[in-house]
């Protein structure tokens, strides 16, 4: 799964792991995969777009 591939190489580089999901993401499985990592929230973006 990529999210363990990114996760990993961050630690490997010394960095902290960030995500940035946008809301409407498809995968049922990522809140549940977060929440067992004990990631948090830490803030909310709008996106808007136009045609």
């Amino acid at each position: 799964m990529q999210v363990v591939y990114c996760r990993q190489e961050y630690t490997r580089r010394g960095l902290p792991t960030v995500f940035k999901m946008l809301s409407f993401a498809e995968s049922t499985d990522l809140d549940e995969l977060f929440a067992a990592d004990a990631y948090l929230c830490a803030a909310e973006t709008s996106v808007q777009f136009c045609a």
